[in-house]
């Protein structure tokens, strides 16, 4: 029985002391730590470290989503405004705004569909590039065809006055899917920009609103919460303008007075870490 324990003991001694060995050679700092500010904790853990690896690869990733984005923004008839106070905007065709008060021009009405037809595909072109899921997603005017089709089959096989009536309000529907549209997912209905007797209605403002949201949304998960003044199109100039546009573990947002807090419009969610693009950041919150 002593030989027993004597040889325990000797198997515990050496099994601590292998322990005391692999703690000290082990990192203390995490992969999200490292990748939230690499140059700070380069120097500790060597050049051949997998997180160095790691770090070139996320750099070349970024990069590569950034050279993405500049290539479809260059598609779109897009132009910076740089002002003196140090404002940014961005004009879409002909439009520098997309709130729209009172009765518009009809080249007025032709330059704001043109720019809204332009937005949709842009905002949507930019969160499959920076592999981001968007909490409201943006269609170009293909979001309710099967409405149209369930709508067109009411009226049944004859040609009766309700069929001719179904079939009215089926083209009816067709023309107002081919607008432009956002999606709201709690209600499961599509947000047109639609324009009454030249007039931007109710459905336009509330749908240009889940767009804000959607561009607010993009700039948090790149650590740069927007202002809350921001309109649409300064909202689009703030993410293409950002530092860490494309990145996969932007830094924490900057804690001064004068910065916006790190939540979405009407919502909130954190944009450290890595998972914050694409399906693996599912801890989203909506506006309403």
């Amino acid at each position: 029985v002593r030989e027993r324990r004597r040889r325990h003991e000797a198997s515990a001694a050496e099994c601590a002391a292998a322990r005391r060995r692999l703690e000290a050679k082990r990192s203390r700092i995490s992969r999200s730590q490292f990748l939230l500010d690499p140059s700070q904790h380069s120097a500790r853990l060597g050049a051949f470290h997998v997180y160095q690896e790691l770090s070139v690869a996320t750099l070349a990733l970024q990069e590569k989503r950034r050279r993405r984005c500049a290539e479809l923004v260059e598609i779109f008839p897009l132009r910076r405004i740089h002002s003196g106070a140090g404002d940014r905007s961005v004009t879409l065709g002909q439009v520098h705004s997309l709130i729209a008060p009172g009765v518009l021009q009809e080249e007025e009405l032709r330059d704001l569909n043109a720019a809204v037809a332009f937005l949709m595909p842009l905002l949507a072109g930019l969160a499959a590039c920076l592999d981001i899921t968007l909490p409201f997603p943006c269609s170009g005017g293909q979001g309710a065809e099967a409405d149209v089709d369930a709508y067109a089959g009411l009226g049944g096989g004859d040609m009766s006055a309700s069929s001719c009536s179904a079939q009215a309000g089926a083209s009816s529907l067709a023309a107002r899917c081919a607008c432009p549209c956002v999606l709201h997912p709690f209600t499961g209905r599509w947000r047109y920009f639609s324009v009454y007797d030249r007039i931007c209605t109710s459905e336009f403002a509330l749908a240009l609103r889940l767009v804000d949201k959607d561009l607010r949304w993009l700039c948090t998960c790149h650590g740069d919460p927007a202002p809350a003044k921001l309109t649409t199109l300064q909202l689009l100039a703030h993410l293409l303008s950002s530092a860490h546009l494309g990145c996969l573990s932007p830094p924490p947002p900057s804690s001064s007075p004068g910065s916006p807090a790190a939540a979405t419009a009407g919502g909130g969610g954190s944009a450290r870490g890595i998972g914050c693009g694409g399906e693996a950041f599912s801890r989203r919150r909506y506006g309403t």
